[in-house]
């Protein structure tokens, strides 16, 4: 037999906050709260990850102001400050990763909540 059969079955008490789900493909079974089975359950989740992907690509405006300050040669004494225009380039650079990151994290985590379920 194998180390499954040989293991006893615990039953825990289900909380009436919580449904289960159960993932098709690993068979996995999760407990999660039952206002995510909701229709606005799943507007929040969807908004909530809206929000992060949008303030992300929101801050990076502000990071590349504070690195402009930091490393440009307009008002800093540094002996390795980036030029004005290397900076434009620099600040191109530094958009397309957070856009490139924000592109390849939706690919990503999106097929992996397709394979672990949603």
């Amino acid at each position: 037999q194998g180390l499954l059969e040989q293991t006893p079955c615990v039953h825990r008490a289900r909380s009436p906050h919580t449904s289960r789900s159960r993932s098709p493909s690993l068979g996995i079974t999760t407990a999660m709260p039952r206002w995510v089975d909701s229709e606005w359950g799943r507007v929040l989740v969807a908004g909530s990850g809206f929000l992060a992907d949008g303030y992300d690509l929101y801050v990076i405006g502000g990071v590349e102001h504070v690195l402009a300050e930091e490393f440009g040669c307009l008002h800093s004494t540094r002996k390795d400050c980036i030029p004005p225009g290397d900076m434009k380039a620099f600040k191109s650079m530094t958009s397309s990763a957070a856009l490139f990151g924000a592109i390849l994290g939706q690919l990503i985590f999106g097929a992996l909540a397709d394979r672990l379920g949603r």
